[in-house]
This record gives structure tokens, C-alpha cells and sequence, in this order.
């Protein structure tokens, strides 16, 4: 029974797998064919059976781009970049699909240390430099060893320099990955859905309205109030919407 259940499995993920392929296929000679809602709808079909690579994602975000859609297509493109922030063609289309938006904001001034720091933080995922950070330690436990075998003085200055850059990397990897994960638990990037939105003063629709925001407009969600969400801009400003207003990335 035990060896069914695990020839059944395998034979589910082989035509799962099929299908995602064949879907991708599909998807794509409608979208060369210009045929976007039908490429559009095989490519959610894909994500209906919860797969999620950065080239799918990437790839609804240009069928919405097409159909003149322009917050889901913002949002798809923030998703790509999430699963590969070096992926150069969604950080073009996506600064492309801003340029449709209504709202533009200017950024708060920042000190060369937070740019570099942004700048570190933003080449890989919080999953790969804590990947490196494992990699890293491994070298310096490895370098210790041998290190401590090594006879000839040559050999031992070669091992140190090498344990000492490997244990500032992985310093370095380590400090990264948890401050990553720490700004992802208290910050969640979402994108405006709505075509346009009042910004509340306090978390209930009767209290003033602050400022209005506009479809494809990008904020962080800092706070939670039952179902209104504290949101922040990109230039500071701080205001309450409801959480069906938008879609986190």
C-alpha cells in the first residue's frame, strides 16, 4: 500500500508538471499572437496550481501591461522582483508601467551609508544570503581545520586570510538576512488595486480623509486594525485604507 501511495505521487507530480509546461506553451503563443486575455488565462491557470517562478510572474505582468491594466501589472512585476530582484527586464517594464500612474511621490532623503545598505540588501533574497551565510560558515570551519594541520607557515597565512574574509562574509551574510527578515515581518509592500481610494485618518470610514491615492500607486503596510491597514508612502505620508483596496506583493 505504502509502495502505491508513492508510485501514485509521482505519477500526480509528473502530470502536474506536464501541465504547467504545456499551459506555459500555450500561454505564450497566444501572448506572440497578441491574444492576451487568453494568454492571461492560462498563465492564472498556472498560478491556480500554486506555482510561482519570477519568469511567470514576469510574464502576467506583460499580458496586464498590454491590456492597459496598469496596477495588476505593477503588482506582477513587484512579484517577479521578489523571487529575482536582479531581473533587469521586470525592473524596466515596471519603472514603464509607473509612468501610467497617477500618483508620483518623491522619495525621503537618505545618507550614503542607508543607499549602500539598500543597495546590499536589494541583490539577493533573504533566502539566498542565508544560503551564503551557511556557505560561508562552512568555509571558515574548514579553513580552521586546516589551518591547524597545515606545517609550513606559507600554507597556515594562506588558510587564515581566507577563514578571515569568509567569516567577515559571513558576518556580513548573516546581518543582511536578518535584517531583511525582520523589515519584511513589519513592512509588506502592496500596490493600490482600486482606481482610486481615500486615505483615512484613523482605521474607520467615518473619521476625515487624509489624502486620495490612485491604482498602481506602491505603499508598505506598517500596521493592522481588523481590516484597515496603516500604510506608508514612499515621501512619509502615513494614512488607513481598507485592506480590499489593495494586494500585497
Amino acid at each position: 500500500m505504502k509502495h502505491l501511495i508513492i508510485i501514485l505521487l509521482f505519477i500526480s507530480f509528473g502530470v502536474s508538471a506536464q501541465s504547467v509546461d504545456d499551459l506555459f506553451k500555450e500561454a505564450n503563443t497566444f501572448y506572440q499572437q497578441e491574444k492576451y486575455n487568453e494568454s492571461l488565462e492560462k498563465y492564472n491557470a498556472i498560478i491556480g496550481m500554486n506555482y510561482q517562478s519570477s519568469d511567470l510572474f514576469y510574464n502576467v505582468a506583460n499580458n496586464y501591461y498590454k491590456l492597459q491594466k496598469t496596477a495588476p501589472a505593477v503588482l506582477y512585476y513587484k512579484k517577479a522582483l521578489k523571487l529575482n530582484p536582479n531581473m533587469d527586464d521586470a525592473v524596466f517594464n515596471l519603472k514603464m508601467a509607473k509612468l501610467r500612474t497617477v500618483d508620483k511621490f518623491e522619495k525621503l532623503p537618505q545618507t550614503v551609508f542607508v543607499k549602500f545598505w539598500n543597495w546590499l540588501a536589494g541583490i539577493m533574497t533573504v533566502h539566498k544570503w542565508a544560503v551564503w551565510a551557511v556557505v560561508f560558515s562552512f568555509t571558515v570551519a574548514f579553513t580552521f581545520l586546516v589551518y591547524n594541520i597545515a606545517q609550513k607557515s606559507v600554507f597556515k597565512r594562506i588558510y587564515f586570510t581566507i577563514g578571515l574574509f569568509a567569516l567577515i562574509f559571513m558576518g556580513i551574510s548573516i546581518l543582511v538576512a536578518h535584517q531583511q527578515h525582520n523589515w519584511h515581518k513589519s513592512h509588506k509592500e502592496a500596490v493600490i488595486m482600486s482606481e482610486n481610494v481615500y486615505v483615512k485618518v484613523a482605521p474607520n470610514l467615518k473619521s476625515d480623509d487624509k489624502f486620495i491615492l490612485h491604482e498602481g500607486t506602491e505603499v508598505l503596510v506598517v500596521d493592522e486594525v481588523g481590516e484597515w491597514l496603516r500604510i506608508k508612502l514612499q515621501d512619509g505620508k502615513i494614512g488607513w485604507i481598507n485592506a480590499n483596496e489593495l494586494s500585497f506583493v
